[in-house]
């Protein structure tokens, strides 16, 4: 039964977030320098917002939507063609839209290996860590026409990450949450687990084997965290509160510290991630 939990929760991380995407695999044929694209099919939620940072909308021909989430800047990417959903976008339609270039996600990349037989170009990213949301952007900049552009947003960011970090740790233990059934977070090696290093922060994971280990009751209650971070499908905090009992024995629970982050920026792997990461870093340094 756990098992078939953790995979559904699995899919939703990849078809709702687009959150997680994967290393360049674009075949060797398709070596993408100096070229610039005109007319890109965009599978990957994250680059959509990368390139309206760039203001290169007018090279997006179609984007893939998300199920249960918002593509920033909403009032645009609302209107711009589907290819359907992002956890399954139509090959036909991609098609027929004739891009010169594809970007896939981590859940179209398999879509790779019918795309180069129609002789189309395409790439795909990985965004596990701020260096390589920051290559990402870089090359997505090369990819428009705007890397000098992308080259001075990308300074902005990590200024205002260094500008964080000056701050000083926050010395306080946590995890980010992002199932309540079972209790599952985040592992060291994810993004928000470097969000959580970055911040100085002990994340409850640490010694815990898996990308997204399981926390039982009696680990929790042992460990005792500050603090919680809610993510994905949790709404509230309750929600957290009242998926066993030994969470209400916490500190995290006792000085009302369990908070639901916006999952839409702060999952996602486009320089977005920044502004919301340091509003964190504030949030949690205040609390208790």
């Amino acid at each position: 039964m756990y098992k078939r939990k953790i995979c559904l929760i699995l899919m939703i991380l990849t078809a709702v977030f687009g959150m997680i995407s994967c290393s360049k695999i674009a075949d060797e044929k398709n070596e993408n320098k100096n070229v610039t694209y005109k007319k890109i099919v965009i599978l990957d939620p994250a680059v959509v917002e990368m390139v309206y940072l760039l203001e290169s909308e007018d090279k997006i021909a179609a984007i893939a939507l998300t199920q249960t989430s918002t593509i920033w800047p909403e009032d645009k990417t609302k209107n711009l063609p589907s290819v359907g959903a992002f956890s399954k976008p139509s090959l036909e339609k991609i098609i027929s839209y004739k891009p010169d270039l594809v970007i896939l996600s981590y859940a179209s990349a398999g879509l790779g290996k019918d795309l180069e037989t129609h002789g189309i170009k395409f790439v795909v990213f990985q965004a596990n860590s701020f260096d390589e949301i920051f290559s990402n952007f870089l090359e997505v900049g090369k990819l428009v026409g705007k890397e000098n552009e992308a080259s001075k947003i990308i300074a902005e960011k990590k200024q205002s990450l260094e500008k964080m970090k000056e701050m000083g740790p926050i010395n306080k233990k946590g995890a980010f949450i992002y199932s309540t059934s079972p209790m599952m977070a985040f592992g060291e090696k994810s993004l928000p687990g470097e969000i959580l290093k970055i911040f100085g922060v002990q994340n409850l994971t640490a010694n815990l084997s898996g990308d997204r280990p399981i926390l039982t009751p009696e680990y929790i209650l042992k460990e005792n965290p500050d603090f919680l971070l809610g993510g994905m499908g949790i709404k509230t905090p309750e929600e957290i509160l009242n998926a066993n009992p030994q969470i209400k024995e916490t500190n995290a629970a006792k000085n009302k510290s369990i908070i639901i982050v916006n999952s839409s920026v702060l999952l996602r792997g486009s320089p977005r991630i920044v502004d919301e990461t340091v509003k964190l870093y504030d949030e949690i340094k205040k609390l208790k």
